[in-house]
């Protein structure tokens, strides 16, 4: 029997590019939604609306033939402390759709993050140990925690976990903050950067590696890291630079005086109703220069990031037909 494929946080940024790979197969595809989310993602899916952190809300949802579901609905945070929305999301939201796996019998693909892997000086692969204690940041402990629930079930229903770095790309209706920066920056309100960057990879590149997974029966119980290569921050706005016909940054902002105005920083964004750009948390995370392996997911799953400065392109693209 074919099976149904139940995405979570399908509204998303990642959520809705794999929404769109799974229906160019022709697959039959589920979205579940935030019921009060205020994305504009248009509807391209079989939609329903519920809340993670609701067990029952998600009931219907679930209730499909063969299902194989890939958990990409969660909160990512740069705040340095823990909130409760980010808590009863990201920990007790994946709980409910373990339960509700469970209870189906479904495959579960979930969407962890880097951030939930111990910082190395050497090269990063995909993690034995999983471990909050271990990690920076609010969003990386529960990022953890949901990691290591979802490994605690791989004996009761086939499970796979991905490990995504710093996405970007097209088809983002909530706007990421490395998206907002391009965005920002080739509409002249970013005239400095920061010193420091990270390991970059576009949306449609991570989506169809976890789409190649699903779709895959041999590799259940499998775990892999779907990253970039690294770039620096001016790096990324230089393209940006050179795609929109604009001056390069030439200033730089000094990390010690970033750390002084993070707060407020944090304030304005978020009075702005836009994702904060940086916070004492994100400036630790790209002063950090992390280097990810992501040989498995070459080999295993066609995982062949493209050139950046493509993803760039087609994100300003985007944006413009956006409007």
């Amino acid at each position: 029997m074919e099976n149904t494929f139940l995405v979570t946080g399908s509204d998303g940024h990642l959520g809705n590019t794999i929404v769109r790979m799974l229906l160019d197969k022709g697959k039959k595809v589920r979205g579940l939604r935030y019921s009060k989310s205020k994305l504009l993602t248009p509807v391209v899916e079989e939609c329903f609306y519920g809340d993670v952190t609701d067990l029952n809300s998600m009931d219907k949802f679930f209730d499909a033939p063969n299902p194989i579901v890939i958990h990409t609905a969660g909160i990512i945070s740069i705040d340095s402390k823990m909130t409760p929305v980010l808590n009863n999301t990201n920990i007790n939201g994946t709980k409910n759709v373990i339960k509700q796996c469970l209870k189906h019998k479904a495959r579960l693909i979930y969407v962890s993050s880097v951030h939930a892997i111990q910082e190395s000086d050497s090269t990063i692969f995909e993690p034995g140990e999983i471990d909050e204690k271990k990690v920076l940041g609010a969003y990386a402990k529960t990022k953890a925690i949901a990691t290591k629930m979802v490994r605690a079930v791989k004996k009761k229903i086939p499970i796979n976990v991905v490990y995504p770095s710093g996405i970007l790309g097209p088809y983002d209706y909530g706007q990421n903050a490395i998206n907002l920066a391009i965005k920002e920056f080739s509409q002249g309100k970013i005239n400095l950067y920061l010193k420091g960057g990270y390991s970059l990879i576009d949306v449609r590149d991570v989506a169809k590696a976890i789409v190649n997974l699903a779709l895959s029966e041999t590799k259940q119980g499998k775990e892999y890291l779907l990253t970039g290569a690294y770039a620096s921050i001016k790096e990324l706005l230089d393209m940006t630079a050179d795609i929109c016909g604009k001056k390069k940054v030439r200033y730089a902002i000094p990390i010690g005086l970033a750390k002084i105005v993070a707060p407020l920083s944090s304030i304005y964004y978020k009075l702005q109703n836009k994702p904060v750009l940086f916070s004492k948390y994100s400036l630790y995370t790209v002063s950090h220069r992390a280097i990810f392996s992501n040989e498995a997911a070459k080999i295993e799953l066609n995982f062949y990031p493209r050139n950046l400065k493509e993803t760039v392109k087609d994100t300003l693209k985007f944006f413009k037909r956006k409007k």
